[in-house]
C-alpha cells in the first residue's frame, strides 16, 4: 500500500513548525510514507519545509488560491490510485504511534475504509471542570 500524509497549511508558521517537529520525532514511522505540505494562499511554508527535507520524506506544494479543499484535491489527483491517505492539519502535534496505528489498520482492513483517531487538546488555559 502507498501511504501519503496530506498536511494543508495557510499562514501559520509556528503551528506548521510544531506539527513538523512532532513528525520529525517519529521519523522512523514515516518509512515508506510521503508527507505532502500543501500551502494554499500564503507563501511562507516553503522555507520551513526546506529545513526538514534532510530528515523527513517531505514534498511541498503551493496553490495561489486560498482554498484548502481545492488544494487538497489537486494533490490527491496527483497521487497513485492505491494511496492510503492520512489527513492532518497544521495545528496538531502528532503523537508517536499514530502513523503506525493508521498503517496497521490499513493493512488489516484494506481499501475503502475510513479511520479516525483520538485528539488531545493543547490548551492555552485549561477549561474549568463541569
Amino acid at each position: 500500500m502507498n501511504f501519503q500524509i496530506l498536511l494543508p497549511t495557510h499562514n501559520r508558521q509556528n503551528l506548521l513548525q510544531r506539527c513538523l517537529n512532532s513528525l520529525e520525532e517519529m521519523a522512523v514511522e514515516l518509512t515508506g510514507t510521503t508527507l505532502h505540505v500543501i500551502e494554499n494562499g500564503s507563501v511562507i511554508a516553503e522555507e520551513i519545509v526546506k529545513r526538514y527535507e534532510e530528515r523527513l520524506p517531505i514534498k511541498y506544494h503551493h496553490f495561489a488560491e486560498g482554498n484548502k479543499s481545492l488544494a487538497l484535491n489537486a494533490v490527491i489527483n496527483m497521487l497513485p490510485a492505491n494511496s492510503f491517505l492520512i489527513f492532518f492539519d497544521d495545528d496538531v502535534a502528532i503523537r508517536p504511534g499514530t502513523i503506525s496505528a493508521f498503517r496497521a489498520a490499513a493493512e488489516q482492513y484494506g481499501t475503502k475504509h475510513y479511520f479516525g483517531g483520538i485528539l488531545y487538546p493543547d490548551y492555552d488555559v485549561l477549561p474549568e471542570p463541569k
